[in-house]
């Protein structure tokens, strides 16, 4: 798991070095959680997002697309407690996350 966390904090790292170094200006972005308020989030400029909503009321998930020679998607789903307010706990977010992706457009 450790070395799971170091892999995702590296691509972190080389997501956001570029913009860093070429001092890219950043926007404060507000995605709507739909019965559960909004999601803000600091993007760099050159980044355009769209919202895929999943049916269900359930979360959506957003979609962050470079701008850049380095052409990549970073795709994020938020999550809120499930029914009866149980927190996600650290098996379950896994499960979620290894789950096969499906995005609707």
């Amino acid at each position: 798991m450790a070395c799971r966390i170091k892999h995702i904090l590296v691509i972190i790292a080389f997501l956001l070095v570029p913009n860093i170094v070429l001092g890219e200006e950043y926007a404060i972005k507000s995605y709507p959680l739909p019965d559960h308020g909004a999601f803000q989030l600091k993007i760099p400029g050159s980044w355009k997002s769209r919202v895929s909503q999943s049916p269900n009321n359930l979360p959506p998930t957003i979609i962050f697309i470079s701008q850049t020679e380095l052409s990549y998607q970073v795709l994020m789903t938020p999550l809120w407690p499930g029914p009866g307010n149980v927190s996600h706990n650290q098996p379950d977010i896994k499960n979620l996350v290894d789950a096969p992706l499906m995005i609707r457009e």
